[in-house]
């Protein structure tokens, strides 16, 4: 086996590896943010409301 042939072994090997975490991460990102309730967010008047919309007055 030549250098050239080892290195392209081997960056396949990378990048499988690579893919896979990758794959790892985001699924984990994704169990995450299914059991996370959304931060709450904080009013014009300092008051807190729940949710992604805030009520008009």
């Amino acid at each position: 086996m030549d250098l050239r042939s080892a290195e392209k072994i081997n960056g396949k090997l990378l990048m499988k590896i690579g893919t896979l975490a990758c794959f790892l991460l985001a699924g984990a990102l994704l169990i995450t943010s299914l059991f996370v309730p959304p931060p709450a967010q904080v009013g014009t008047d300092g008051g807190v409301t729940q949710g992604t919309t805030a009520s008009i007055r």
